[in-house]
């Protein structure tokens, strides 16, 4: 059998222009004999690539924003 390879062009930004955020389910996990879902955040800088990844109980606003000022303070932005 043969492989099929296929051709990706990748997307290129100037440092500080672009960044990807991505929710991903991780299935669920026991919380004092609770069944929860996991999630899994991930963020990524489109020039150099640094990610920032952490898992989370829920995908509320809140959550969402506390993501971003962790991610923000593990990648030196301020």
């Amino acid at each position: 059998e043969s492989a099929q390879v296929t051709a990706v062009r990748r997307f290129e930004t100037p440092p500080g222009r672009q960044a990807q955020v991505d929710w991903g389910h991780f299935g669920t996990i026991d919380v004092n004999g609770v069944e929860r879902k996991l999630w899994g955040f991930s963020f990524t800088l489109g020039y150099s690539r640094a990610m920032f990844v952490e898992a989370a109980l829920d995908q509320k606003l809140r959550t969402l924003l506390r993501m971003h000022e962790e991610e923000f303070r593990q990648l030196k932005f301020f």
